[in-house]
């Protein structure tokens, strides 16, 4: 009996040597993957194509230099889209939704890409920093004729960006001719006297190329707790991730490379570039958008209080996805906590460790302490320290 029950201890002995062990070997492997992922960027030469494959440097130009330009910059389900709706509603924006979304998917798939001035190229993936750069730079400059049909054309446009309602109207009712409705497209964003991209598939390398193409250009870099994007991201997704780890350690591991640039391009740019914590918008939006709208150079009146609160606390569905209007913005920020599986917190926790030391996310043990919503989530840290 002595010996089954010794054998026992042996073995959960074992067990537990090897889980602290996986742990301890998922944040080297993080540690130096993430190095590996940051070299690149400091001192490159990020200036564009070389060679025969050069598209862009040659006619960067100031155009529309006393437009204000923005771009923010940020992941799945971390609350871009109530950020996106606070700031096209400002009057006389122009607001670019997802603008890489098809271009990204092409460029990952190998495929040619047809660009509205007739002309196509195939774009090799391991030049996709520059094209994200490339990219956006033509969308805030209204370089319509240099931008990809499928985006020029997103049915997203009608969705999610309100302010182009007129130009998707005439997507709709023109589909075998764009050349019709691209002049409103044109007119809107020459006559914008703000212009914004939000984007989820960027990294933060293309915006060194930004900065240096737009010296009016400001950044916002939104972040959220890892574990509620995550927990909120595999709800919203159509088909399950097959390995979480590997899916946390991913998205930890890109977001952790984002902070660094970050970083890196505040000390180039310390009034152009800030960081925004999505839970900090959700508990107080009205004072945070008066923050953000500071940042931007951007008018903050009594028509945006009553926008802010017509989203934060409007009485909408908090059943809805993708929707932006709730009930409560603040207790919808960490509905996650009551419903997320206590394993997956522990495993985020450990994947994500580094990111967590960066901006002052608190690992939380044991698990069961996520359900206490008086317990905090994030300490400042010096990356947090002047965020919107």
């Amino acid at each position: 009996m002595a010996t089954m029950e010794l054998s026992k201890l042996h073995k959960s002995f074992i067990s537990l040597t090897l889980f602290m062990a996986c742990g301890i070997l998922s944040i080297f492997t993080l540690l130096e993957n993430s190095n590996k992922l940051v070299h690149n960027w400091k001192g490159s030469k990020l200036s564009g194509y070389d060679g025969d494959r050069h598209l862009i440097t040659s006619d960067v130009s100031q155009k529309a230099p006393h437009t204000r330009k923005v771009l923010v910059l940020t992941y799945m389900r971390s609350g871009s889209t109530l950020l996106g709706d606070i700031l096209q509603h400002h009057s006389n924006s122009f607001y670019a939704f997802e603008p890489l979304r098809y271009i990204d998917e092409d460029v990952n798939k190998g495929k040619n890409i047809s660009f509205f001035n007739g002309t196509t190229r195939y774009l090799n993936i391991s030049d996709v920093t520059t094209i994200h750069a490339e990219m956006v730079y033509r969308w805030l400059t209204c370089d319509f004729d240099n931008i990809n049909i499928k985006d020029i054309q997103s049915r997203f446009i009608g969705t999610f960006s309100h302010n182009l309602s007129k130009y998707a109207k005439c997507l709709k009712t023109q589909l075998l001719s764009i050349n019709i409705c691209i002049t409103i497209l044109r007119n809107q964003c020459h006559n914008a006297t703000v212009r914004i991209v939000k984007t989820i598939r960027m990294k933060m390398e293309s915006a060194i190329m930004l900065m240096k193409w737009l010296p009016e250009l400001r950044i916002i870099h939104l972040l959220r707790d890892p574990r509620g994007k995550m927990a909120s991201e595999l709800g919203a997704r159509m088909s399950a991730v097959l390995s979480f780890v590997g899916f946390a350690t991913r998205t930890c591991e890109g977001i952790t490379t984002d902070t660094r640039v970050t970083d890196y391009l505040r000390t180039l740019y310390p009034n152009r570039i800030r960081v925004l914590l999505y839970e900090k918008l959700a508990t107080t939006p009205i004072e945070t958008t008066k923050n953000i709208y500071n940042f931007l150079n951007m008018e903050f009146s009594n028509s945006t209080i009553g926008l802010v609160r017509e989203f934060t606390q409007s009485g909408g569905s908090d059943d809805c996805t993708w929707c932006t209007k709730r009930t409560n913005s603040r207790s919808r920020a960490y509905l996650w906590r009551s419903t997320i599986d206590l394993g997956l917190v522990a495993l985020i926790d450990r994947q994500c460790y580094f990111l967590y030391r960066k901006v002052g996310y608190i690992s939380i043990f044991p698990p069961e302490e996520i359900r206490n919503v008086a317990k905090p989530l994030i300490a400042q840290t010096s990356f947090t320290n002047g965020a919107l």
